[in-house]
């Protein structure tokens, strides 16, 4: 009997623990079932970039990700890793997020700003017709640089990259 309780607390106490270790880290809920705790999967964004390396500007773009806060989030993170690594130009090409949350828009305008006040570009490219709806409802065209297609965003970039060598010569 003694044996049976200390197996039983033994596994009660590991149970706990690894409970515990996953909660921390984000990755299990517990769900509340007939008296009953069991363990579930929350899911969880990983935030994935498909990065472009050019000589004068990264395009970075989002891998099945919808438009919110924590993209926003992380997209600000990656902007401030790559400019570490000498980088100052940015493309964010949105192609593929098809769901936008207006609140994540704050944090773009917010990346935006960021960026040229430290003398970078930034330019949002490839909104699908959703997202560019929603854009377009908010005003957020006029605050920040949206290119419908990569070509002229890398155009919009180029001219930039010009304009600030000529300012510098002066």
């Amino acid at each position: 009997m003694l044996y049976q309780y200390c197996v039983f607390t033994l596994l009660s106490a590991v149970f706990y623990l690894n409970i515990r270790k996953n909660l921390y880290s984000g990755y299990v809920n517990l769900e509340h079932n007939a008296g009953l705790l069991k363990p579930q999967k929350l899911r969880r964004y990983s935030m994935q970039f498909k990065i472009d390396t050019k000589p004068t500007y990264f395009i970075i773009a989002p891998v099945n990700a919808p438009l919110d806060a924590n993209l926003t989030a992380a997209l600000t993170k990656k902007c401030a890793e790559l400019t570490e690594s000498g980088s100052e130009n940015f493309i964010i090409d949105l192609n593929e997020c098809t769901d936008a949350d207006i609140a994540s828009f704050e944090g773009l305008v917010a990346l935006h700003q960021d960026c040229y006040s430290n003398d970078q570009s930034i330019v949002y490219t490839q909104l699908n017709d959703n997202l560019w709806t929603k854009v377009k409802e908010k005003e957020l065209d006029l605050l920040i640089n949206i290119a419908p297609t990569m070509q002229e965003a890398i155009d919009i970039v180029s001219m930039e990259i010009l304009e600030r060598d000529l300012f510098k010569e002066e």
